[in-house]
Protein backbone atom coordinates (compact mmCIF):
# COMPACT_ATOMS: atom_id res chain seq x y z
CA UNK A 1 0.00 0.00 0.00
CA UNK A 2 1.14 3.19 -0.77
CA UNK A 3 -1.59 5.70 0.38
CA UNK A 4 -0.79 6.63 4.12
CA UNK A 5 -2.68 8.97 6.25
CA UNK A 6 -1.12 11.26 8.84
CA UNK A 7 -2.19 12.88 12.22
CA UNK A 8 -1.01 14.14 15.00
CA UNK A 9 0.98 12.02 17.90
CA UNK A 10 -1.77 10.57 20.81
CA UNK A 11 -4.38 11.50 18.43
CA UNK A 12 -5.20 8.28 16.86
CA UNK A 13 -2.60 5.80 18.03
CA UNK A 14 -1.98 5.25 22.01
CA UNK A 15 1.31 4.53 23.85
CA UNK A 16 0.50 0.78 23.49
CA UNK A 17 0.48 1.71 19.28
CA UNK A 18 3.99 2.49 19.88
CA UNK A 19 5.11 0.40 22.22
CA UNK A 20 4.47 -2.44 19.78
CA UNK A 21 5.72 -0.50 16.71
CA UNK A 22 9.29 0.29 18.87
CA UNK A 23 9.36 -3.37 19.66
CA UNK A 24 9.14 -4.36 16.18
CA UNK A 25 11.71 -1.58 14.43
CA UNK A 26 13.67 -2.31 17.40
CA UNK A 27 14.06 -5.68 18.73
CA UNK A 28 15.54 -6.22 21.89
CA UNK A 29 14.99 -2.63 22.92
CA UNK A 30 13.70 -2.67 26.58
CA UNK A 31 13.66 0.94 27.30
CA UNK A 32 10.77 2.09 25.11
CA UNK A 33 8.24 0.44 27.86
CA UNK A 34 4.85 1.81 28.00
CA UNK A 35 5.59 3.12 31.48
CA UNK A 36 8.51 5.02 29.96
CA UNK A 37 6.41 6.19 26.95
CA UNK A 38 3.30 7.56 29.73
CA UNK A 39 6.55 9.49 31.44
CA UNK A 40 8.09 10.72 28.56
CA UNK A 41 5.14 11.84 26.30
CA UNK A 42 2.18 12.72 28.78
CA UNK A 43 3.84 13.42 31.79
CA UNK A 44 6.48 15.71 30.72
CA UNK A 45 6.14 19.59 33.36
CA UNK A 46 7.37 21.35 29.96
CA UNK A 47 4.36 20.12 27.75
CA UNK A 48 3.06 16.69 26.21
CA UNK A 49 5.17 15.19 23.04
CA UNK A 50 4.71 17.17 20.14
CA UNK A 51 5.12 14.53 16.87
CA UNK A 52 3.11 12.86 13.63
CA UNK A 53 2.10 9.61 13.19
CA UNK A 54 1.44 7.96 9.66
CA UNK A 55 -1.32 5.11 8.75
CA UNK A 56 -1.84 2.51 6.25
CA UNK A 57 -5.16 1.78 6.57
CA UNK A 58 -5.54 0.87 10.27
CA UNK A 59 -1.95 -0.24 11.08
CA UNK A 60 0.36 2.51 12.36
CA UNK A 61 3.41 2.56 9.51
CA UNK A 62 5.64 5.20 11.57
CA UNK A 63 6.24 7.74 14.09
CA UNK A 64 8.44 10.79 14.55
CA UNK A 65 8.26 13.14 18.04
CA UNK A 66 9.67 15.89 19.73
CA UNK A 67 9.69 16.66 23.32
CA UNK A 68 9.05 19.92 24.41
CA UNK A 69 11.61 21.87 26.69
CA UNK A 70 12.15 25.32 28.09
CA UNK A 71 16.09 26.96 27.62
CA UNK A 72 17.06 30.60 29.01
CA UNK A 73 19.74 33.23 28.32
CA UNK A 74 20.20 36.03 29.09
CA UNK A 75 16.91 36.43 31.48
CA UNK A 76 14.25 35.24 28.63
CA UNK A 77 12.91 31.93 28.25
CA UNK A 78 13.04 29.95 24.84
CA UNK A 79 10.48 27.49 23.65
CA UNK A 80 12.04 24.75 22.22
CA UNK A 81 11.99 20.79 21.79
CA UNK A 82 14.68 18.19 21.73
CA UNK A 83 14.07 15.42 18.82
CA UNK A 84 13.45 12.46 20.43
CA UNK A 85 11.82 8.82 18.61
CA UNK A 86 11.35 7.75 15.70
CA UNK A 87 10.50 4.44 14.37
CA UNK A 88 8.72 2.61 10.71
CA UNK A 89 7.95 -0.44 10.58
CA UNK A 90 10.08 -2.72 8.35
CA UNK A 91 7.09 -3.06 5.60
CA UNK A 92 6.86 0.59 5.27
CA UNK A 93 10.77 1.63 5.63
CA UNK A 94 12.08 3.68 2.01
CA UNK A 95 8.96 5.48 1.65
CA UNK A 96 10.27 8.43 2.44
CA UNK A 97 7.89 8.54 5.60
CA UNK A 98 10.40 9.79 8.42
CA UNK A 99 11.37 12.85 6.21
CA UNK A 100 7.36 13.48 5.83
CA UNK A 101 6.47 12.88 9.66
CA UNK A 102 9.65 15.47 10.86
CA UNK A 103 8.58 18.09 8.40
CA UNK A 104 4.79 17.80 9.69
CA UNK A 105 6.20 18.01 13.09
CA UNK A 106 8.46 20.83 12.82
CA UNK A 107 5.03 22.75 10.94
CA UNK A 108 3.14 21.94 14.02
CA UNK A 109 5.80 22.70 16.48
CA UNK A 110 6.38 26.14 15.28
CA UNK A 111 2.94 26.91 15.79
CA UNK A 112 2.91 26.06 19.08
CA UNK A 113 5.85 28.46 19.66
CA UNK A 114 9.25 26.55 19.27
CA UNK A 115 12.15 28.11 18.38
CA UNK A 116 14.26 25.72 17.33
CA UNK A 117 14.64 21.97 17.79
CA UNK A 118 18.17 20.07 18.62
CA UNK A 119 18.68 16.78 19.30
CA UNK A 120 22.20 14.50 20.03
CA UNK A 121 22.39 12.00 16.67
CA UNK A 122 24.70 9.20 16.47
CA UNK A 123 26.67 8.24 13.63
CA UNK A 124 23.81 6.42 11.61
CA UNK A 125 21.30 9.12 11.75
CA UNK A 126 23.33 12.64 11.90
CA UNK A 127 23.80 12.27 8.01
CA UNK A 128 19.48 12.49 7.62
CA UNK A 129 19.26 15.04 9.83
CA UNK A 130 21.15 17.33 8.57
CA UNK A 131 21.07 16.31 4.53
CA UNK A 132 17.03 15.81 4.64
CA UNK A 133 15.88 18.36 7.30
CA UNK A 134 17.48 21.31 7.19
CA UNK A 135 19.84 20.60 10.88
CA UNK A 136 23.08 21.79 11.69
CA UNK A 137 25.74 19.90 13.16
CA UNK A 138 27.07 21.65 16.03
CA UNK A 139 29.45 19.28 17.73
CA UNK A 140 30.13 16.42 19.38
CA UNK A 141 29.15 16.04 23.56
CA UNK A 142 32.44 15.27 24.58
CA UNK A 143 33.12 12.87 28.29
CA UNK A 144 34.61 14.53 31.25
CA UNK A 145 36.43 12.18 33.67
CA UNK A 146 35.87 13.34 37.88
CA UNK A 147 33.95 13.32 40.70
CA UNK A 148 31.30 15.57 39.61
CA UNK A 149 30.42 17.53 36.48
CA UNK A 150 32.01 20.68 35.35
CA UNK A 151 30.31 23.38 35.98
CA UNK A 152 28.32 26.21 33.80
CA UNK A 153 29.83 29.54 33.03
CA UNK A 154 26.42 31.24 33.77
CA UNK A 155 26.35 33.01 30.20
CA UNK A 156 24.97 29.55 28.53
CA UNK A 157 21.50 28.60 26.69
CA UNK A 158 21.06 26.26 29.16
CA UNK A 159 17.79 24.06 30.04
CA UNK A 160 15.29 25.50 32.20
CA UNK A 161 14.79 23.91 35.99
CA UNK A 162 12.52 23.60 38.80
CA UNK A 163 11.95 21.35 41.52
CA UNK A 164 8.47 19.93 39.10
CA UNK A 165 10.37 18.96 36.35
CA UNK A 166 13.29 17.65 38.59
CA UNK A 167 10.96 15.50 40.36
CA UNK A 168 9.59 14.42 36.69
CA UNK A 169 13.00 13.88 35.40
CA UNK A 170 14.35 11.76 38.20
CA UNK A 171 11.05 9.80 38.09
CA UNK A 172 12.38 8.31 34.76
CA UNK A 173 11.27 4.59 35.03
CA UNK A 174 14.19 3.40 32.97
CA UNK A 175 16.66 4.85 35.30
CA UNK A 176 17.85 4.67 38.44
CA UNK A 177 19.40 8.20 39.77
CA UNK A 178 21.48 8.68 42.82
CA UNK A 179 21.83 12.39 44.43
CA UNK A 180 25.27 13.72 46.02
CA UNK A 181 25.82 16.73 47.99
CA UNK A 182 28.62 19.16 46.63
CA UNK A 183 30.67 21.45 48.61
CA UNK A 184 28.70 24.31 47.62
CA UNK A 185 25.68 23.13 48.24
CA UNK A 186 24.70 22.06 44.76
CA UNK A 187 23.83 18.19 43.76
CA UNK A 188 25.52 15.99 41.71
CA UNK A 189 22.92 13.51 39.84
CA UNK A 190 24.34 10.48 38.57
CA UNK A 191 23.43 7.02 37.26
CA UNK A 192 24.94 4.04 35.38
CA UNK A 193 24.89 2.79 32.32
CA UNK A 194 26.04 -0.69 32.05
CA UNK A 195 27.82 -0.16 35.26
CA UNK A 196 29.37 2.63 34.02
CA UNK A 197 28.51 5.63 36.26
CA UNK A 198 27.52 8.95 34.77
CA UNK A 199 27.44 12.50 36.42
CA UNK A 200 24.61 13.91 34.38
CA UNK A 201 24.27 17.35 35.69
CA UNK A 202 24.55 19.62 39.33
CA UNK A 203 21.25 20.97 40.37
CA UNK A 204 20.40 23.52 43.22
CA UNK A 205 19.91 21.71 46.45
CA UNK A 206 17.12 24.11 46.58
CA UNK A 207 15.17 22.94 43.62
CA UNK A 208 15.57 19.46 44.42
CA UNK A 209 12.74 18.81 47.19
CA UNK A 210 15.01 16.64 49.01
CA UNK A 211 18.18 16.41 50.51
CA UNK A 212 21.12 14.89 48.71
CA UNK A 213 22.90 12.14 50.12
CA UNK A 214 26.40 13.04 51.22
CA UNK A 215 28.77 10.31 49.95
CA UNK A 216 32.76 10.30 51.57
CA UNK A 217 33.76 8.51 48.72
CA UNK A 218 32.43 9.13 45.34
CA UNK A 219 32.74 7.09 41.82
CA UNK A 220 35.08 8.80 39.54
CA UNK A 221 32.52 8.88 36.66
CA UNK A 222 31.99 10.50 32.81
CA UNK A 223 29.99 13.70 32.81
CA UNK A 224 28.81 13.91 29.19
CA UNK A 225 28.56 17.64 28.12
CA UNK A 226 28.48 19.99 25.30
CA UNK A 227 29.28 23.89 25.64
CA UNK A 228 31.78 26.39 24.13
CA UNK A 229 33.80 27.49 25.24
CA UNK A 230 34.35 23.79 26.44
CA UNK A 231 34.48 23.26 29.83
CA UNK A 232 37.79 23.10 32.38
CA UNK A 233 38.04 19.62 33.58
CA UNK A 234 39.74 16.02 32.16
CA UNK A 235 38.10 15.46 28.77
CA UNK A 236 38.50 11.92 27.24
CA UNK A 237 39.79 11.66 24.24
CA UNK A 238 37.27 11.45 20.81
CA UNK A 239 39.11 7.99 19.52
CA UNK A 240 37.93 6.87 23.48
CA UNK A 241 34.25 8.22 23.46
CA UNK A 242 31.50 5.63 23.53
CA UNK A 243 29.26 6.97 21.10
CA UNK A 244 29.81 10.33 18.51
CA UNK A 245 26.56 12.59 19.93
CA UNK A 246 26.44 14.88 17.56
CA UNK A 247 24.69 17.96 18.65
CA UNK A 248 21.92 18.85 15.59
CA UNK A 249 19.72 22.27 15.69
CA UNK A 250 17.10 23.62 13.56
CA UNK A 251 15.49 26.70 13.98
CA UNK A 252 12.09 26.93 13.58
CA UNK A 253 11.20 30.75 14.43
CA UNK A 254 13.51 32.68 11.56
CA UNK A 255 13.59 36.05 14.24
CA UNK A 256 15.67 34.00 16.32
CA UNK A 257 19.17 35.32 16.78
CA UNK A 258 21.85 33.01 14.95
CA UNK A 259 24.02 33.67 18.04
CA UNK A 260 21.79 31.37 20.20
CA UNK A 261 23.08 28.11 18.97
CA UNK A 262 26.34 29.15 20.09
CA UNK A 263 25.81 29.70 23.74
CA UNK A 264 23.86 26.21 24.05
CA UNK A 265 24.93 24.19 26.62
CA UNK A 266 23.81 20.64 27.16
CA UNK A 267 24.57 17.70 29.90
CA UNK A 268 23.46 14.37 30.46
CA UNK A 269 20.19 15.69 32.40
CA UNK A 270 19.04 17.24 29.05
CA UNK A 271 19.67 14.26 26.87
CA UNK A 272 16.94 11.73 26.36
CA UNK A 273 19.43 8.77 26.49
CA UNK A 274 19.69 8.89 30.26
Amino acid sequence: MSDYTFSPALERAGIAEYVKLFETAFPGDTKLSAAYLEWLYIQNPHGRVIGTDAFAGDRLAAHYAIMPRRYALGGQSYDAALSINTATHPDHQGKGLFTKLADATYERAAAQGVRFVLGAANANSVGGFTRKLGFTALGQIRLYLGFQPPAATGDDLDLMTDDHWIAWRLANPSRVYTSRRLGNGDACISTRVRGVPFHLGRLRAADLGFQPANQLAPLPGFSPVFASPSPNGLKLPAKYQPSPWHVIWRELDPALSPSARTQLRIDGLAMDTF
